[in-house]
């Protein structure tokens, strides 16, 4: 084999010319490589003092033109054009293994894809000239210092060497390389995002925009790229004020983000030298610092206030104080208890005791009727005087159980539980099913499929909604105040089912102190923070809440957990905290009783079952004659016609008021003022959609959005012409969402 001939050479003089040919090329590399960094860097695809498109070049160069070597001429244009070449090759190999060029000159003039240009042509024709005029004689001269037996034998030392260090390096770029290409397919898919978003009006704008940028993946570097992308993405924000889609953006960011945070941990010592030795693939280790920029140039541009908040909302009369310093009391029921069959969302309870039977504190007396629904159980000891049709707060009309206390309050034995730490998520998913809890805050779903997703795995934040943003409304603060640990207990409770997810107890910045109290429950070791929120109507709406906390944005077509979120209300999570530790049911909550028409506004823990007119009793009665009566806010409640209406799970407030505002005032035409837009959570347009409503257009009232509305009532309190903007859409909404209801 050593003696085997090449072009008139010997294989022995070739294999000694080519280690040193690519040693004094790792000296040139590292050297002006180390010099342009201001820090030492191994330079080279292998670990070892070897680069080797510098040996096979120079083999390359003497095979080819030893012959003319007295012709410079030669030399320059045949070198110019081989080196040149070969550099183009060597290119397009690397870019498909890693993905992004080791060298880019596309800032120099007259290149071709950034692969090559002139001038480095002409430095390869020059330095073909070098090489063989001063360096193949002195590399000559080398080889013939030492006998051919050392020569042979530092040869195949130095061949074993490298193959292994080249296989080995070969294993680590194929394994950046498939890093490197499964984090271009995410930015790919952040551009789609974009080029596909139905918000913007030219779709075909953004494609042509962006379409270079894709392109030029492979050889840009990843720095320049990412600038690139922020700048038109952020220009096109500005200019169109769009905060909905930028948080879809941001999402997508996180994930490329989150996929460089995989790849930095994985990282081994050879991925992190080559990272380290070719500075436009070290601009891959800049993409955690550029994607945060992108992420935080967010809260710096569009969202500089604190605490978090969403876009658009109103600042009503707030009217807490009348009963936020009330401490919680304790009032049991004297009359008959009434158990509505539908306190939920979803099918209606089975009865399952009859008229005659007696019934103890804790027991179950009707039981889910499906999945979708949730038991009742009683919350006093007494006899079922029977199943009729009553008056829910609502205002429908549904069949309940009717229960005549007896005063004994005779409990049953509630089963003991394990610790927490014993108990498996499903064990907890099971006692909050046969505990009976449901959405607290008003709208009833019950809770045990809201914590059963289909992906639980992806669930990334549990959210306790605590913010209480309904005027008047101050059960939940009380709760915070004097039974934090509840609040914290059940959140550890959630938690549990899964563990990967961080939980965010979210308190409006107008109760500090609450805030407070729970950071003091707050163990070290728990995956629990406080985030305070701004104090705006309607920070407790599930998509704002969201948005306000995680900054990710969901619509009408999408459930929370759909971005990698769960939301409770304050007092569901207090009950979850009671069920798992003590086995008790749903049978009791706070409700506010409040209202300047109110002789002494309370916050009462009562049994659900009881009568209103109870509660204004309790309270002291009425000091003058109340005008409106509301079960729950004044922005979202339901207007009462009478108080002979029960207490339910879903009931948190009884607000009582000497005049009624909405009353006082006719309707009258729309002024196109744009205040309703302008307050609007949703980003909709409140007044073309009440008259779509008020036309009964459903088909421009879906196409202009309508189903996004989340009925905060924001459009109808800011209206000056003061129409019922709210109720139209509700109604409409309430309409099409009975249709699609049928056609499934």
């Amino acid at each position: 084999m050593w003696d085997l001939k090449i072009g008139g050479i010997t294989c022995y003089n070739l294999l000694n010319w080519f280690f040193l040919y690519s040693f004094f090329g790792w000296i040139w590399e590292s050297t002006y490589v180390s010099w342009k960094q201001k820090r030492l860097v191994n330079r080279g695809y292998v670990m070892g003092p070897v680069i080797t498109i510098y040996g096979v070049g120079a083999i390359m160069l003497y095979l080819m033109f030893h012959s003319v070597a007295d012709n410079l001429f030669y030399l320059f244009i045949g070198g110019s054009i081989v080196t040149t070449l070969l550099e183009y090759v060597t290119s397009v190999v690397m870019e498909w293994i890693f993905h992004t060029s080791w060298w880019d000159y596309s800032e120099k003039k007259w290149n071709f894809q950034g692969r090559i240009c002139l001038e480095s042509s002409i430095c390869w024709g020059l330095l073909t000239i070098f090489m063989f005029v001063v360096l193949h004689p002195a590399v000559e001269k080398i080889v013939s210092q030492y006998s051919i037996s050392t020569g042979k034998m530092l040869v195949t030392i130095a061949i074993v060497l490298y193959g292994i260090d080249f296989t080995l390096s070969t294993i680590t770029a194929a394994d950046l390389g498939q890093k490197m290409e499964r984090l271009e397919v995410l930015v790919s898919e952040w551009i789609e995002t974009i080029q596909k978003s139905k918000r913007y009006a030219s779709a075909e704008e953004w494609i042509e925009k962006l379409e270079p940028y894709r392109n030029s993946f492979r050889r840009k570097n990843i720095r320049e790229k990412i600038d690139l992308y922020q700048k038109i993405v952020i220009e096109k924000l500005e200019r169109l004020g769009i905060l909905d889609y930028r948080n879809e953006l941001k999402q997508k960011a996180q994930k490329i983000y989150d996929q460089y945070e995989k790849i930095g941990e994985k990282s081994n010592w050879f991925s992190k030298r080559l990272i380290r030795a070719y500075p436009y693939l070290g601009e891959f280790g800049e993409i955690k610092k550029r994607i945060k920029i992108f992420k935080n140039k967010e809260e710096r541009r569009y969202n500089k206030m604190k605490p978090f908040t969403f876009r658009g909302g109103i600042h009503p009369y707030e009217g807490k104080e009348l009963s936020k310093d009330k401490m919680i009391r304790n009032i049991l029921p004297k009359g008959e208890l009434v158990y509505p069959l539908s306190q939920h969302i979803g099918a209606p309870a089975v009865p399952i005791v009859k008229k005659g039977d007696r019934v103890l504190e804790g027991q179950k007396i009707a039981e889910a009727g499906g999945f979708v629904s949730a038991p009742i159980h009683a919350s006093v000891s007494g006899t079922v005087k029977g199943i009729e049709q009553r008056l829910t707060p609502s205002g429908t009309v549904c069949e309940a159980i009717i229960v005549e206390n007896d005063g004994a309050y005779e409990s049953v034995e509630f089963p003991k539980q394990k610790p927490l730490e014993e108990m498996t998520g499903e064990e907890i998913i099971q006692i909050i099913k046969e505990a009976g809890i449901v959405g607290m805050g008003g709208a009833g779903f019950p809770t045990h499929v809201k914590l059963s997703p289909k992906e639980p795995e992806k669930i990334e934040y549990i959210i306790a909604n605590c913010s209480e943003c309904e005027p008047y409304l101050t059960a939940d603060y009380r709760r915070m105040m004097e039974n934090p640990d509840m609040v914290v207990g059940g959140m550890r409770a959630i938690l549990k089912i899964f563990p990967k997810a961080k939980g965010i107890i979210a308190v409006e910045d107008n109760k500090k102190d609450a805030a407070q109290q729970i950071k003091k429950e707050i163990k070290a070791t728990d995956a629990i923070e406080v985030a305070e929120l701004k104090t705006k109507y309607p920070q407790g709406a599930e998509r704002q809440l969201i948005y306000a906390v995680t900054g990710r944005a969901i619509n009408s077509s999408m459930l929370p957990a759909d971005v990698g979120c769960i939301v409770n209300n304050c007092d569901t999570i207090c009950s979850i905290d009671r069920a798992v530790r003590e086995g008790r049911p749903l049978t009791h909550r706070i409700v506010t009783v409040t209202g300047n028409a109110v002789k002494n506004p309370q916050n009462f823990n009562v049994c659900i079952g009881m009568s209103y007119q109870e509660l204004i009793e309790e309270a002291g009665g009425f000091q003058s004659d109340p005008k409106k009566l509301i079960s729950g806010g004044p922005m979202m409640g339901t207007a009462l016609y009478q108080t002979d209406v029960p207490v339910v799970k879903t009931s948190s407030g009884l607000l009582c008021l000497t005049e009624d505002e909405a009353a006082q005032y006719e309707p009258s035409a729309c002024i196109n003022c744009g205040k309703c837009v302008q307050v609007c959570p949703g980003r909709i347009l409140p007044a073309r959609l009440a008259d779509f409503a008020q036309w009964h257009d459903e088909e421009k009232f879906i196409k202009y959005n309508g189903m996004e509305c989340c009925e905060c009532g924001c459009c109808s309190f800011v209206c000056p012409a003061k129409r019922q903007l709210t109720q139209a859409i509700k109604s409409m909404r309430k309409l099409l969402l009975a249709k699609q209801k049928t056609k499934k």
